[in-house]
């Protein structure tokens, strides 16, 4: 293989998992398992509309939100699976190539793309009886629903952030591999380094996909808290009232 063909091909990899991630990241997942997202999506909205009070009605925006989310993170999970097992597909061939260069991009490919997929199935298996557990504490007590899945999106927010953070320090690193082999003639190196830089790329425009994906939940949580408190002020005005009149 000539370097012509080393840099196309190496370019052609990394846009094809730059394009594919958010394709498949966005994407919702189809119904399947115990998750029928629409039609609990349309019993929440029935709910809404019909509900005896406000707090009913927040209750059900609450829970179509949650359908909503985790059947996103299932597409998400989906999409992880997918650009996982493509990466080491892509990775595999890159390393049956003459170059240096296009071999050193797919040792990273095989690497992430393994990391992935493992955590897309983990995501895809796991959403359903997840979905099935919060609905129950949802339905059976929602104070603890909302105390426990605010403090879980908090941590999951928290770990978006991070791998963020992670993923756009190793796409600098990625990219100053690649200009250290370029100066050391070390092709290897540099196509390392090109090719963790893409793998980083594409994760971090999932995990940003993901941030983004979980701020209408939580802040259907949040206002289902703000509801909450609102009553208990309410409650305690009353309370006063009935307080002051009992006292004469």
């Amino acid at each position: 293989m000539n370097a012509r063909s080393s840099v196309a091909a190496l370019v052609a990899a990394i846009l094809t998992l730059l394009l594919a991630a958010p394709a498949f990241a966005q994407g919702d997942a189809p119904d399947t398992g115990t998750d029928n997202a629409q039609a609990a999506d349309a019993d929440a909205d029935a709910d809404a509309e019909d509900g005896p009070d406000a707090e009913d009605a927040q209750t059900a925006e609450t829970a179509r939100q949650m359908h909503r989310y985790f059947r996103r993170e299932k597409g998400g999970g989906i999409g992880f699976m997918t650009v996982g097992g493509a990466s080491i597909i892509g990775g595999g061939i890159l390393l049956l190539q003459d170059s240096d260069t296009v071999k050193g991009v797919g040792y990273p490919m095989i690497g992430v793309g393994i990391l992935s997929a493992v955590v897309g199935a983990v995501v895809y298996l796991r959403t359903d009886d997840q979905v099935a557990a919060l609905d129950k504490l949802l339905a059976d007590d929602p104070a603890t629903f909302k105390a426990q899945e605010s403090k879980r999106m908090e941590r999951v927010t928290l770990g978006l952030d991070i791998a963020e953070t992670v993923e756009a320090v190793l796409i600098l690193g990625g990219l100053s591999m690649a200009v250290i082999g370029k100066v050391d003639k070390n092709d290897t190196l540099r196509g390392y380094g090109l090719g963790l830089a893409g793998e980083a790329a594409a994760l971090l425009v999932m995990d940003s996909i993901a941030t983004h994906r979980a701020t209408p939940y939580i802040q259907a949580i949040e206002k289902l808290e703000a509801d909450d408190k609102g009553q208990a002020r309410a409650n305690g005005v009353s309370g006063a009232v009935a307080g002051l009149v009992l006292s004469f």
